[in-house]
Formats: structure tokens, sequence, C-alpha cells
């Protein structure tokens, strides 16, 4: 018996609720919200701009460590004419880049000031703007959708059930932190694997225990 149920039933269904209705928007914004949004730009025309200039923008969070984001100036040509993009501070330090370096650039024809810096969408298979969120809705939506997992296992009697529930959901933390770490190249999410390497345990332990009962 690994989680016992120390709470009131109706607060547990209650935060179940909560969870759950907040996994599944996540899980709207990091799925079908980024094709509707991609399809936006489906009109666009895409071409190489190159980075003339960078501004760095320092920023503090709730801890009081700094951070920085990037804005950029950046030149492209459309129609026959040379333009200028200065972007919001749309970059991190992990994605911010080089002064003459080339990027991708969605224009629209008709009007080719109205344009936006580009990125490739590894699940719409094109082109979205580079400040897109999607693959961070994703990872926490996997994450609540884990995170829902653990917290039914604590709504449910039978030790056997609530055991595999728990297991799945800390596995799955694990696995998300694993994956989505290596699709943002954020290795810091790496720190889940230490969840999943318990649900890994805590499933190993309920199928093992479950094949000495079948025996």
């Amino acid at each position: 018996m690994i989680v016992k149920r120390y709470t009131d039933i109706k607060v547990i269904w209650f935060l179940f609720i909560v969870v759950a209705v907040f996994s599944i928007i996540t899980m709207y914004l990091g799925t079908i919200h980024r094709f509707t949004y991609a399809s936006k730009y489906e009109n666009y025309v895409q071409t190489d701009g190159r980075v003339f200039n960078i501004q760095e923008y320092e920023h503090e969070d709730s801890e009081d460590n700094s951070y920085w984001t990037y804005s950029a100036e950046i030149g492209y040509a459309a129609n026959g004419k040379e333009y200028t993009k200065v972007t919001a501070d749309i970059f991190s330090e992990d994605d911010v880049p080089d002064v003459g370096e080339k990027v991708t650039i969605l224009y629209y024809h008709d009007n080719p000031d109205e344009c936006v810096v580009a990125k490739y969408d590894w699940m719409s298979r094109t082109m979205i703007p580079q400040e897109d969120d999607g693959d961070v809705w994703l990872f926490v939506s996997l994450l609540l959708i884990g995170f829902t997992l653990i917290v039914l296992a604590m709504a449910i009697e039978n030790d056997r059930t609530r055991e595999l529930y728990l297991g799945c959901g800390l596995t799955l933390m694990g696995i998300d932190g694993i994956v989505m770490g290596i699709i943002m190249r954020n290795f810091a999410a790496f720190f889940l694997v230490i969840f999943g390497a318990v649900g890994v345990f805590v499933l190993y332990r309920y199928f093992h225990a479950g094949s000495r009962t079948d025996v």
C-alpha cells in the first residue's frame, strides 16, 4: 500500500475535476489549436530574412533570478522591395539567432509588412510563428494528465488498482519530461525522470505481484 486516502473523498474528486479540466484545456492548446493556428498562415509566402541586430532584455522571476529574452531587427525582400521588421522579444537564450544569421519569414503577399518570424512545427508539419507555445502547452497537458491519475489513485479503495493508477501517472510524468524536454530543447524538464523512475518501480511491483498471484 503506497498511497493512503488521508483526504476527504469529496475534496479528492473536486481536485480531480479541476485538474482534469485544465488537462483538457492545455491539451487543446497543445494539439488542436496549433493546427488551427498553423492554417492561418497557409497562404503566406515563405522567404529568408537576415538578422541585422539583436536587442537584449533582462527580466526577473518570482525568486529574483535573472533571465533574458531577445528581439531582432530582420531584413527581408518581398515583391521586389526590401523590408525591415523589428520583432517583439520572442527569442529565448536557447533559440536567439546570431547577427547575420538567416531566419525564416512568412509574409502576406498583398501586404509584405504583415509578417512573422517562423519556425518548423513537428506536429502540424508546417511553418508557424516563432512565438507559438504549442509545445509548452502539450508538455503541461501531459504533466497534468499524469497528476490527474495520481489524484484519482487517492480516491480508489482497492490497493492494487490504486497502485496501477499511481504508477501510470508517475511514469507518464517521467516520459513527458524526457520526450518534451528533447522537443523543446529544455533539458531542465529532465528532472521529471525521477518521477518516472518511481513510477516504473511502482508498476514493476504491481505486475510482479500480479504474476505471483497468477501462479
